[in-house]
């Protein structure tokens, strides 16, 4: 992607689309009848991973580099683009490909591709753009087409965080009035295409428009852009989006929630992410759910957390952070005196981990709760727990459910825990 970025988008108005790009370039400069894709992969042909489903209506520079955003790290898969993919040639060039000579939509090109996608193991990626905002992406029908036939052969989607909010995804009216059976293919004041009779007619054959429209509203989880909070979900960002998308909490001021989960953004993501809370003094929310930010990720976050003067809740649950990360932690929570909250259920902490963070609750006296569910944390570490909990006066509740603790060590926690006020939960 990054080769395409340098050599086929050449300076244009960044309001070039990829409708107009196709006609003022691609056109023009790739005329054996072979694609974009094909001619730049010639030397070593890629089996499709990813299918990047979107509408030519977005600046075609912007598109592509949100491609990269969440390719980057996966340079030797496959993905799939349609007007890179598909060779652009004439009206009848373009029809035999979409449709690979069959009259059954369910038999056509971005179905099969979607079979390939299956197969590799891989995911459909959906990147919406501001220009539809208005209606939404899936007011088009080749869009709501390549979605339905995600669900329906299980393959995993994700969509674009930068552009992935309700109105990029269902438009003005959101979820509540989003009704895919008006969903239209190419200009809205024509008549109704082939294309369209034909997709229609295969989504209506296999689910009334009812239940497709609750299952794509249900599986795309969209980003939730608010005045006060950005959350993203499922959109594994490479490091780039993660960059861009900490750029976004920047420009925004009045931002207090930042959650971003289940993408994966591992730790050269929350090393940035780390770095932005160097200067911002408004985030008071740091949601990082399932990200395998690893010990490396939660050291580089309690470096600079020992400063920060506004955050209140950090959750790092499942993340695969052992005891060198929640070392690291306590530390910092020798120093900060903003955080209330530290979620760090499931993850792979043990005795030693839990000690330290026992010591360090000794000398804070800010935090209030301490979630440590489904850890590898014993009898040892619930005792240092215990102990801390008779000279501690703020921790109002301790969550320590699905470790390994006998009886001895839940009696020990549960004695001081009556005395001092202490919700527990074993």
């Amino acid at each position: 992607m990054g080769e395409l970025l340098k050599h086929i988008v050449p300076t244009q108005p960044p309001t070039l689309n990829a409708r107009l790009f196709v006609e003022q370039h691609i056109k023009s400069e790739y005329r054996s009848g072979r694609s974009v894709a094909v001619t730049f992969n010639d030397a070593s042909p890629k089996t499709i991973d990813v299918m990047i489903s979107h509408c030519w209506d977005e600046p075609v520079g912007t598109f592509l580099q949100h491609v990269l955003m969440v390719t980057e790290d996966r340079r030797d898969v496959g993905v799939f683009i349609c007007f890179l993919s598909v060779y652009q040639g004439t009206p009848a060039e373009v029809d035999i490909q979409v449709t690979q000579g069959s009259q059954d939509v369910k038999n056509g090109c971005f179905a099969q591709v979607l079979t390939s996608v299956k197969q590799q193991g891989g995911q459909m990626i959906v990147i919406s753009n501001n220009a539809v905002m208005d209606k939404g992406l899936y007011s088009r029908l080749w869009c709501v087409w390549e979605v339905f036939c995600a669900i329906k052969d299980d393959v995993p989607i994700h969509v674009h965080p930068l552009t992935g909010t309700e109105k990029h995804l269902f438009g003005e009216g959101g979820t509540g009035n989003f009704d895919p059976s008006v969903a239209r293919c190419g200009n809205p004041s024509l008549p109704p295409s082939s294309d369209e009779v034909r997709i229609k007619a295969a989504i209506g054959a296999e689910a009334g428009w009812h239940n497709v429209r609750d299952v794509i509203s249900g599986v795309c989880e969209y980003t939730t852009m608010f005045e006060y909070m950005i959350s993203t979900r499922g959109c594994m960002l490479g490091p780039c989006c993660v960059k861009a998308l900490l750029q976004a909490v920047e420009s925004m001021p009045r931002v207090t929630q930042l959650h971003i989960i289940e993408n994966g953004i591992s730790e050269s993501g929350v090393e940035a992410l780390a770095e932005m809370l160097r200067h911002n003094h408004t985030l008071e929310w740091l949601v990082l759910t399932e990200n395998n930010i690893t010990d490396r990720g939660a050291e580089a976050l309690a470096e600079r957390l020992k400063s920060n003067r506004t955050l209140t809740e950090l959750w790092l649950n499942q993340n695969n952070i052992s005891d060198r990360g929640a070392q690291a932690l306590a530390k910092m929570l020798k120093q900060n005196n903003t955080l209330t909250m530290l979620l760090l259920d499931k993850n792979n902490i043990t005795d030693r981990g839990a000690q330290a963070l026992a010591e360090m609750l000794r000398h804070n006296h800010t935090l209030e709760t301490l979630v440590l569910e489904k850890n590898n944390i014993t009898d040892r570490g619930a005792e240092a727990l215990a102990e801390m909990l008779k000279q501690n006066h703020t921790l109002t509740t301790l969550m320590l459910w699905g470790n390994n603790i006998t009886d001895r060590g839940a009696q020990a926690l549960r004695d001081v825990a009556d005395e001092k006020g202490v919700s527990l939960d074993l």
